[in-house]
Parts: C-alpha cells; structure tokens; sequence
C-alpha cells in the first residue's frame, strides 16, 4: 500500500486500478434505465478488481483531487505519450516497445492513447499504435491520399486555408489541427501525428479564449458560401472537432446563420467511440440544438468506428444523449487489416462486421459507410480491395443482413472523388498487374449523363501487390463462372 497520494500519481500500475475504479462509479450512477439494452449488446461492463483497502484509499484520492471520469479534461490531461507508460499499463505490448521508441524518437510520431481505450482489446489498441512502416517511404504512400491540400481544391482568402472544395455541393472545413485520439493510420495523420505539422490544417490554438483565427476563417467562408450557391453542405473536421471548446463551436454556428444557402452542417467526429464520449455534454447540444431550430440548418454526426468492441457503455450514454436531442448520427468505418478484417480468418471478419453494424443499429446510429484503408504513412492495415469487395458483396449485397442494418456505401475515398464499390464492380473493373513494380491497377467505370445519356468516365486505382490480388484474370475466371452456360 502506499503511503501517500503522491506516490499513486507515479505509479502506472496504481493509475489504470484508480481508471477502473472511476469507471466503475461512472458506470454505476449513470446508467440506470439502459441496462437492457447493454444487455442486448453483450458489451464488455467495467468492474473493479480491487480489495476493499485498495478502494478506501483510492476513493480518498479521487475525492482529494476532485476527479472525474466524465470530465473530458481528465481524459486529455491522462493520455498515455510515453511507451514505457504505456507498457507498464499494458505490459502485453512488450514486444513492440522497440519499434514504437524508434518512431516516435527517430520520426517525430505523436503517441496518444486515451484512458478509455486502454480498456480495449489488444486488437482495437492496436490501432492507436504506429505500425513498424510507419512513414516508411513507398511508392502508394500519400501524405495527402484524399487530396483535401491540393492547390485546385484549396479555398484560399486573404491567405488563409478556408476551406477544400472536393465536390459539386460539398466543403470541408477544418477547424483546427490537433487530435489526441491518435489513430495511426489516419487520412490525416501525417498533420495530426507528427511533430511540425500539426498547425497546418488548423485555425489557431483550440484552447484560446478568443478564437480570432477560426472567427475569421468562419467568416470568410460564409462571405464565399453567399455567392457560391450551389454549395449547400459544409463538413467540419479537423483534428477532431469537438476539441474546441463550447464557446468557439456557438461562434462558429453563429456565423454559419449567415449561410444564406446552407441546408447542412455535418461535424466529422471521433470522440464517440474513439475514447472521448465524454465531451458530448449538455451544453454542447443546447448550442447545436439553438442553431438547428433558430437557423433550419441540418446537423448531423459522421461518427468514426472501426470495431463493434468499441462500443463501450459510455458511447451508448453519448449516443442516447445526441438521438434525445434528435441529431442523427451516420457512422464512417475504415476497413482495417487485424482490426475488422482477419485475412486468414473469414467467418472472424463476417462476425466481426456483422457485429459493428448490428449493434450500431440498436443503440441508434446509422450504418453509413464502410471506406477502403487510405494508407496514408502505412500499409500495415490495407486489405486487397478484390477480398474486400467479396466479403462486402456477401454480407451487404445480399439479404443476409436487414437492410436497415446495411452500410450506405463501400468507397475509395480518393483524389479523384468517392469511387463507390459493390460486388457488381468485380464484373465491371478491369485490371492490370505489375509484378515488376508490385502494383495492381484497377480501372473503375462511372456511369454518367450526357446528351446521349451514356457516358463512362475512369477511376484509376492502384494498390500494393499480394497473394491476394496477384492473378491478372480474376475478373475473368469470375465472369467465366458466373456467366456459363
């Protein structure tokens, strides 16, 4: 036992015992009139492993230091950035200690893990963890895979990245550059993850009391949005979003009130069921609730979740927070190699998929989109888009799952636009494979109108060589099957 509180903050063992104990009292007061429906999504629950001197002592810190486990500051002020912490809390993760020192001391890598997530299974945790090719250079790797910092895309005013114009009715808006979520493999995370870039997507410091620069970026962007008017749905993003505080986000809704075309705002969020629940309070939808009914501008939340284990009994509370208020809630799920997709395991991936959409459906978020790995600094979690779109085609194209349960789409988020796929384009794509290079190219029709009202237009996509994508008549063989007499 130790003999005073100090002691307890410098000892990471004693810290993940006083993270469950907080979890544990959280989950026992605010729960109360879910708990059939986390029975229902045969959720992991927190309980505490801890002797009754154990819980003496530790509630007499947590009463001493005033702390909470649903006070997002707690979460920010707790995360683990160093990787001894993080093997002394979770010691299975041993064997990686060297590659993930050589990143973040040789490559500027910004680990962040957050005490929730140090709850989640080794796979889930996984993906807050670089990969050994973490910005190790090759020829698919793209710091800018979805192309939101192309010059031709850039909404640039008075010297000022305002926002990127990457469809016909469509903005994105980031609004500032820090994310403490730290997913390795992020479509961003060359801005987000590494040391020196983190300002680059940003509108100033998210903490600040007057946030001058998003002020103003928000204001240049309505002044463009009123005499653009095809331009009707704004994306905010960031980093995450929702680390600005409650009075920044009222700044910015009122200076979208302005928006005289605006129909929808959608905030691209991963707090929900990325470790930060917590952060959706009341407060924050009595802002968004004010706007939506004084502005009649739509809100919604692009909720991102990769695995059906991190719905945790906090996100469902934020969750029933949100659809309380009546915000709908679509999910953006990244299709990940050991995460939820086992290449070497298909009724593990079927489940596994299964699982996310049905219990999302339950607790009331919308199955949205399902997105091809963008592979911005690694490849460690890409999967062949031929076995994706099998499995998809599987699950989604048929009847197996209720349609309400299905994803909306499976798309390749790339610089060209979305390219949306289904089991039909594996009857459709023509291929090209390099073995010299190790590339397989895919060439992806697109229906669209014109005069003659038949026009097909070409996506390029090109993805890393395997054993898995490596036969160049695989269409064909397909068609051969499906079509014989």
């Amino acid at each position: 036992m130790f003999n005073n509180l100090k002691q307890l903050e410098l000892t990471n063992k004693n810290k993940l015992r006083l993270f469950e104990l907080m979890r544990y009292d959280y989950y026992q007061k605010y729960t109360h009139g879910i708990e059939n429906l986390l029975n229902k999504l045969d959720i992991n629950i927190p309980t505490k492993n801890i002797n009754n001197d154990q819980e003496e002592f530790l509630h007499d810190f947590i009463n001493n230091e005033k702390l909470d486990w649903g006070d997002t500051s707690f979460h920010l002020k707790n995360k683990v950035q160093d990787i001894n912490d993080l093997i002394s809390l979770r010691p299975e993760l041993e064997s990686k200690k060297e590659s993930i020192l050589n990143i973040t001391t040789n490559k500027g890598y910004l680990l962040s893990i957050l005490p929730l997530n140090l709850f989640m299974p080794e796979e889930v945790l996984l993906q807050f963890i670089p990969p050994d090719d973490f910005s190790v250079p090759h020829p698919l790797k793209d710091i800018d895979p979805y192309g939101i910092a192309s010059p031709d895309a850039k909404i640039i005013i008075n010297s000022m990245w305002v926002a990127t114009k990457k469809f016909e009715h469509t903005v994105l808006m980031n609004i500032h550059g820090h994310c403490p979520i730290g997913c390795s493999d992020c479509y961003k995370s060359f801005y987000v993850r590494e040391k020196g870039h983190e300002s680059e997507l940003g509108a100033g410091d998210p903490y600040e009391e007057v946030p001058k620069k998003l002020e103003s970026q928000t204001k240049y962007l309505v002044e463009w949005l009123n005499k653009n008017p095809q331009i009707y749905d704004v994306i905010i993003s960031g980093g995450e979003p929702f680390l600005r505080q409650n009075s920044h986000i009222k700044i910015l809704l009122n200076e979208f009130r302005k928006a005289r075309y605006l129909r929808i705002l959608r905030f691209c969020t991963g707090v929900i069921f990325l470790g930060l629940p917590f952060r959706i309070d009341d407060e924050l939808l009595d802002i968004i609730n004010e706007f939506t009914e004084e502005a009649d501008i739509k809100i919604t939340f692009q909720a991102h979740i990769s695995n059906h284990l991190q719905i945790s009994p906090e996100a469902v509370l934020a969750v029933k927070k949100i659809k309380k208020r009546g915000f709908n809630i679509y999910s953006q799920t990244p299709i990940k190699k050991g995460i939820n997709f086992f290449l070497d395991d298909l009724e593990k991936t079927i489940f596994y998929l299964r699982e996310l959409v049905k219990k999302q459906f339950l607790i009331g978020v919308e199955p949205y989109k399902f997105i091809v790995d963008m592979h911005p600094r690694t490849l460690a979690y890409y999967v062949p888009i031929e076995a994706l779109i099998k499995v998809y085609g599987h699950l989604f194209d048929s009847h197996i799952i209720p349609e309400l349960e299905r994803p909306k789409t499976l798309s390749i988020l790339s610089k060209q636009g979305n390219i949306v796929l289904s089991s039909h384009s594996l009857f459709a794509m023509k291929k090209e494979v390099d073995y010299s290079s190790k590339f397989v190219k895919y060439r992806i029709p697109k229906l669209t109108l014109n005069n003659e009202l038949t026009s097909i237009e070409e996506f390029i996509y090109t993805e890393p060589l395997s054993h898995l994508n490596e036969d160049p008549n695989s269409f064909e063989k397909l068609r051969k099957s499906w079509f014989k007499e």
